[in-house]
């Protein structure tokens, strides 16, 4: 959104331009529209309350898990093309590459994403081994200076877990019917926490271990998720 808008290297007006954009927006979603619906407001109104998600340990653990799910994957796509450059040396294509073949990878699970579910698969058991399956990619794709193969690995690192998104949202709803504004919040603030903190963290960490071992360190993160979404599909499962 900000690169059109870049003018001779001005990158303080090409934002101001951007963020003028975004808050006009924002305000014009405040902005009550006229209705011609004769629908009741009580047929509106959301059944149950923040309290009822608060109090489910069971959707807070899964809320964990997409925070875990997005700050992992907003630090494979940011963090791997750099490493790709810095470390591997790679040409300018190649890094472009990097970040192509992990969205790729993300793009193809979430269009598979509904035909397994139509096979009546579980979600959260995808999820468990999908987060595992990242988890040991990612390790992999760090784990040597072989271009072609760290490509692959991060294709497989983005397949694999790439619906997890997609099936929470159908969970949740799935248990919580009707409550689709207030399991959206908390569905935002997750992913909204793990893009800020994580992402952030590998700076200091890469400067004191260096970047390969720290994007090492942090594929741990997929691995927490696919321990906690394996704890909420046992006790999912075991109500």
């Amino acid at each position: 959104m900000v690169l059109p808008f870049k003018n001779q290297g001005n990158w303080n007006v090409a934002y101001g331009i951007a963020g003028l954009i975004m808050a006009v927006i924002l305000f014009s979603s405040f902005q009550k529209p006229k209705s011609h619906s004769s629908i009741p407001v009580e047929s509106l109104s959301e059944k149950g309350s923040i309290k009822t998600l608060l109090t489910d340990p069971d959707f807070i653990m899964y809320c964990i898990v997409i925070l875990c799910y997005e700050s992992a994957q907003q630090i494979c796509s940011s963090w791997f093309p750099y490493y790709m450059e810095n470390v591997l040396f790679a040409e300018p294509v190649i890094i472009a590459t990097a970040g192509t073949c992990l969205w790729v990878g993300i793009a193809a699970s979430r269009l598979l994403g509904s035909f397994i579910l139509a096979k009546g698969v579980n979600p959260l058991a995808i999820t468990t081994y999908g987060m595992l399956t990242s988890f040991i990619t990612q390790l992999l794709a760090v784990a040597t200076s072989n271009i072609p193969f760290t490509l692959a690995m991060m294709a497989v690192c983005g397949f694999a877990s790439g619906a997890v998104i997609p099936f929470f949202i159908v969970d949740v709803n799935n248990w919580y019917p009707g409550m689709g504004r207030l399991t959206s919040v908390m569905y935002i603030l997750s992913i909204t926490l793990g893009r800020m903190i994580f992402p952030y963290l590998v700076t200091y960490v890469s400067s004191s271990v260096g970047l390969r071992s720290s994007l090492a360190l942090f594929s741990l993160i997929f691995l927490s998720g696919s321990i906690l979404a394996f704890i909420v599909k046992r006790r999912r499962i075991s109500k």
